[in-house]
């Protein structure tokens, strides 16, 4: 589904290029749980938002479903980002003086014309992820986590092939982030394509795949078997010591 050959990412600091990654190549494979992990400075956000076309390669080369995402217009790539992808940001990025539904709902307008099918399928996201009684709420007024499956039913609405996720557990306590890690499970068990960042452990164990990254580069690919609650704790154990073996 996504393909990344050699590329590189570098910001120029005082005259001098900083290579944050550095002839970076994978694939991303459709229906995956795909997490990316390393040290603090290691590059993850940055490829997670060099996949999305949120930010420009200095070189390489990226392709989603063989579209080549690097030579794509500045309306091409906008259009990318609304009818292919999602992202789950995670500080939520959720517009303050809207409810949760109308959150949810706008970018969905952007992409369907039909207002009533925007709605219907947002009212269908509020129930998958349980949060039809803040539906009404504005953020202030709803939990960190009903806020975090909020972000993610928004990034649902218009049907993404791929959701990419940065932190999403990062702001939340242990309760709120098991609910939104079982909310990407769930929509992972039924097709839905994901890559997440994470510092986190226990999130990295939902995934069947974890990429580690080390100054700009990968130096770590570890498969698991898709999750189950029953046997997190052999998984943690086999995750933690690959981890280990990586210099985590």
């Amino acid at each position: 589904m996504l393909k990344i050959v050699n590329i590189t990412k570098s910001y120029a600091n005082n005259g001098v290029q900083n290579h944050v990654l550095s002839n970076l190549s994978t694939e991303i494979h459709d229906g995956d749980f795909t997490v990316i992990m390393g040290s603090s400075g290691s590059g993850k956000s940055t490829l997670l938002y060099c996949l999305s076309g949120m930010e420009e390669i200095t070189s390489g080369e990226v392709y989603y479903n063989d579209k080549a995402v690097h030579k794509m217009s500045e309306k091409e790539v906008a259009n990318y980002r609304r009818n292919d992808i999602g992202f789950v940001f995670q500080q939520m990025q959720l517009i303050e003086n809207l409810t949760i539904f109308e959150n949810i709902a706008i970018p969905g307008y952007l992409v369907e014309k039909n207002t009533k099918n925007v709605h219907n399928h947002a009212n269908e996201l509020l129930k998958q992820f349980e949060i039809e009684k803040v539906a009404k709420h504005l953020p202030s007024q709803c939990s960190g986590g009903e806020q975090q499956r909020g972000g993610i039913a928004r990034a649902l609405i218009n049907k993404p092939s791929v959701i990419f996720a940065d932190e999403p557990t990062g702001a939340l306590n242990s309760k709120m982030s098991i609910n939104v890690l079982d909310a990407l499970t769930s929509i992972n068990d039924k097709g839905q394509s994901i890559v997440m960042v994470t510092h986190d452990v226990k999130a990295a164990l939902r995934a069947n795949r974890i990429l580690y990254l080390q100054d700009g580069t990968i130096l770590g690919d570890l498969k698991l078997p898709s999750y189950h609650d029953q046997d997190s704790k052999s998984r943690e154990t086999q995750v933690i010591s690959w981890l280990t073996s990586m210099g985590w």
